[in-house]
C-alpha cells in the first residue's frame, strides 16, 4: 500500500521534530564539528560584502540550541572587537599624554625664552641687533639687582659678585656669579633663573649666561660665571614700565647628577647660542656700572 503524500509529509514532520529534539537535548560533545564551522563561517560572513564574501548560513536548518550558541558566539566576537578598540584608544591617549609630559617643560621654557613670559628673560638671538644696543637716555638709570639660591642637596656656595648694577635701556652690562664646590666629590649642577617683576622679563635680554647648562665643578673648585645682558630700548616707551625702576635677576642652582649617576638632560630652552666672534665683539663694547660708578656720575 502506497501512503498518501499528506501522510508522508506528516511523517517527515514527526521525524524532523524527533531529530531536532534529540539535537536540542543532546550533550555538548554530540554537536558536530560542522555546526561550529558553520558558526564561524556565519560570523565571518556577516560583515562581508561583494562576490568574495562567504555565503550566509541558513538559520532555518539549525536547532534553537545551535542558534543560541551561534548568537552567543557572535556577541562574544563583538565584545572582543569592542574591547580591543577601547584598549587601543586609551593606549593612544596614554602615549600622547606621556609625550606631552616630556615635552611640556622644554616647550614652556622655549616659549618663555622667546616671549619673556613667566619672568624668564628673553634669549632670542633675533633680539640682539645693533639698533637694540643703543643706550636710551632716561631720567633715572635702572637698578638691576642680583640674588642667588642653592638647592639643599647641592653642597655648593653660589653668590653674586656684585649686589647691583645701574644701566640704561639699550646699554649692555656684564655681571658675575661665583660658585664653589664645598664637597670632596666632583658634582654637576644646573642653574635656572627668573626676573622680578615678571612684566619686565620681556625686555630683559641675556646675550650670554650659564643658565640651563650643566656646570661641573671638581671637589673644592671655585669658578666665576658671567652674565652678559641688556635691557631692550622699548622698555623706555612702554607705559606699563613707567613705575619700574628696580629689576631683580635671580638664579637657583640645582644638582644635575644624583647618587645613582643619572643626569638631568640639558634643557632645550637655553636659547640659540651666538658665535664666539659675536660674543667677543659685544663683550668689548660692554660697560659694567657699580653703585660707586653711579655715585661718581652724580646720581
Amino acid at each position: 500500500m502506497i501512503p498518501r503524500q499528506g501522510s508522508l509529509f506528516k511523517s517527515g514532520l514527526r521525524l524532523g521534530g524527533v531529530v531536532s529534539r534529540s539535537l536540542l537535548f543532546a550533550p555538548r560533545a554530540v554537536v558536530s564539528q560542522q555546526r561550529f564551522a558553520a558558526m564561524r563561517l556565519y560570523s565571518q560572513s556577516s560583515g562581508g560584502s561583494g562576490g568574495n564574501a562567504p555565503p550566509r548560513i541558513d538559520l532555518s536548518k539549525l536547532s534553537q540550541e545551535e542558534i543560541r550558541k551561534l548568537h552567543e558566539f557572535k556577541m562574544a566576537e563583538k565584545r572582543k572587537t569592542k574591547n580591543r578598540s577601547i584598549a587601543l584608544y586609551f593606549s593612544s591617549i596614554a602615549v600622547v599624554f606621556l609625550g606631552l609630559a616630556y615635552a611640556a617643560v622644554p616647550l614652556y621654557r622655549a616659549i618663555c625664552a622667546r616671549t619673556g613670559f613667566g619672568g624668564i628673560p628673553i634669549t632670542d638671538r633675533r633680539k640682539f641687533t645693533d639698533d637694540k644696543l643703543v643706550p636710551v637716555n632716561i631720567d633715572k638709570r635702572l637698578r638691576v639687582s642680583f640674588t642667588s639660591e642653592v638647592s639643599q642637596i647641592l653642597p655648593w656656595k653660589f653668590v653674586p659678585q656684585q649686589r647691583e648694577v645701574y644701566v640704561l635701556p639699550g646699554e649692555t652690562a656684564l655681571a658675575f656669579y661665583k660658585a664653589k664646590n664645598n664637597s670632596d666629590k666632583d658634582i654637576i649642577g644646573m642653574a635656572t633663573y627668573s626676573i622680578t617683576p615678571g612684566d619686565a622679563a620681556q625686555y630683559f635680554n641675556k646675550i650670554q649666561c650659564f643658565c640651563f647648562e650643566e656646570q661641573k665643578l671638581a671637589a673644592g673648585e671655585e669658578i666665576d660665571m658671567p652674565v652678559f645682558f641688556f635691557i631692550d630700548p622699548d622698555f623706555a616707551t612702554d607705559p606699563a614700565m613707567r613705575n619700574i625702576d628696580d629689576i631683580v635677576l635671580h638664579y637657583t642652582f640645582f644638582r644635575a647628577h644624583y647618587g645613582d649617576g643619572s643626569a638631568v638632560s640639558e634643557a632645550a630652552a637655553k636659547g640659540e647660542p651666538i658665535s664666539p666672534e659675536e660674543a667677543q665683539r659685544m663683550l668689548a663694547n660692554a660697560t659694567v656700572l657699580s653703585p660707586e660708578d653711579v655715585k661718581d656720575e652724580g646720581k
